[in-house]
């Protein structure tokens, strides 16, 4: 009984064995299966991540332009980049260029094109740097940093020609006591250079302080009638070309008019009364022509009185007191260019001792009778040269003090613009500065030489 208990275990121990074994063939199966399944998914992976990288390389700078190291660039660029991918034309602002130029990124795809809205400073090395904050059109960032360097040239193969903006650097020079003198110009060493450039009393006077911003200015070549003597000169020249040539009296600021010169005595004696057109003493006595009414003078500054006032309808137009005509038109009808017709007589009534400023200087009324009034002009050698404009009626009427004798007694106004240079001879030199085609849009400078 005992044996066959053994054989009975013997057998349950067999067969659990055999189940055991069948139990660990099914698993290395099953684990074999899970291998396999698992190296066909990592490759099956690691193969579209290759065609992934294939299909999508980083986004970085494939080339540009200029070259590096490239010279004698034209001064209006462009500059040039190509991209593996298409660029966020937002993102160009983080291109750095050094020194900074002014213009404007255009983009189409993988290319970005930077157009100079001003020309490039000649004979100057520039450098280009493409930063990691440039991005692709999916929001990329740029793989590397590029970064060039080039020099520009003398200028461009632009010409001045019909049709194009010029700007044009310049100095100009007036004969004073027998040697030239710059009397304007728009470059900053000239202004500095008192020793190779000695100023003339026009620039001391006038330029220095009106024109103390140097500017350039600008030719629209063959539409302006004022530059075409400086036209005939840099016809045909390139950007950095420059001309020096000397213009014969009255060219380009007109011939001296003797008439806008006068001379006048220190101290003047005027009359008392004066005979003035009923126009002028409409308007001096803001329409009142009844007698006795007061008034301010234009000129003096000062009050006045009407005395007579005598309008005439018929034919002539008198003007005064004495009897004078105007001339007769047809479109007035006999009263010349006045709208009334007629004349009239006013006095003079300043205090004596009051200052005035017909001439923009202190003049004194020194005395006062029935008859006269005397004033005195209170000038001094600091005066000689100095820039003044008639007050009153006359505010836009500029002149300049060319001669003042304290001995004599008399001052010399020149009212000719500019003075001291107009109706002389004088010397320029011209520099092109740049060059802009119809179709561009040109730097404009607002000002110039001389007013």
């Amino acid at each position: 009984m005992e044996t066959a208990a053994h054989a009975a275990g013997d057998m349950m121990t067999a067969r659990r064995n055999d189940s055991i074994g069948i139990g660990r063939e099914a698993a290395l199966q099953a684990s074999s299966l899970l291998a396999v399944l698992f190296l066909v998914t990592v490759t099956l992976a690691g193969a579209g991540s290759l065609l992934q990288a294939i299909e999508k390389e980083p986004f970085a700078v494939a080339g540009f332009s200029p070259g590096d190291g490239e010279e004698n660039v034209d001064v209006y660029g462009p500059i040039s980049l190509e991209f593996t991918r298409p660029v966020d034309a937002g993102t160009l602002k983080n291109v750095v260029i050094s020194p900074p130029v002014v213009g404007v990124w255009e983009t189409e795809g993988r290319s970005a094109v930077f157009l100079p809205q001003e020309r490039m400073d000649s004979h100057t090395s520039y450098t280009v740097t493409v930063t990691g904050a440039v991005r692709s059109e999916e929001g990329k960032s740029l793989w590397t940093r590029a970064e060039f360097t080039f020099t520009t040239g003398n200028g461009s193969a632009r010409i001045v020609e019909n049709g194009t903006s010029v700007q044009v650097d310049y100095i100009g020079w007036v004969r004073e006591d027998g040697e030239w003198r710059v009397f304007a110009t728009s470059l900053a060493d000239v202004v500095s250079d008192d020793e190779h450039y000695p100023k003339s009393v026009f620039y001391l006077r006038v330029y220095k302080e009106e024109f103390s911003k140097l500017r350039r200015f600008p030719i629209i070549v063959g539409k302006e009638e004022e530059f075409k003597v400086f036209e005939e000169r840099i016809m045909g020249l390139h950007i950095g070309d420059n001309v020096d040539f000397t213009l014969e009296p009255g060219i380009p600021f007109g011939e001296e008019n003797t008439s806008l010169i006068h001379t006048i005595p220190l101290k003047e004696i005027l009359p008392r009364e004066e005979n003035v057109t009923l126009d002028e003493a409409y308007w001096m006595f803001a329409g009142n022509l009844t007698l006795g009414a007061p008034g301010l003078h234009p000129f003096w500054g000062w009050n006045v009185t009407l005395v007579q006032a005598v309008e005439t309808e018929d034919g002539g137009c008198d003007t005064g007191a004495d009897g004078g005509e105007a001339e007769e038109t047809e479109e007035t009808g006999g009263c010349g260019s006045q709208e009334r017709c007629g004349w009239a007589i006013i006095r003079h009534d300043p205090p004596a001792g009051a200052v005035v400023h017909p001439y923009g200087w202190d003049t004194l009324v020194s005395s006062i009778n029935s008859t006269s009034v005397s004033v005195v002009h209170n000038l001094s050698e600091e005066d000689l040269y100095e820039v003044y404009s008639f007050q009153g009626s006359f505010p836009d009427r500029i002149f300049m003090v060319t001669e003042l004798n304290l001995t004599a007694g008399y001052v010399v106004i020149d009212e000719n613009w500019p003075p001291g240079i107009r109706g002389k001879e004088t010397r320029w030199w011209l520099g092109i500065y740049d060059i802009r085609y119809p179709w561009e849009q040109p730097v404009e400078e607002e000002g110039g030489c001389c007013g």
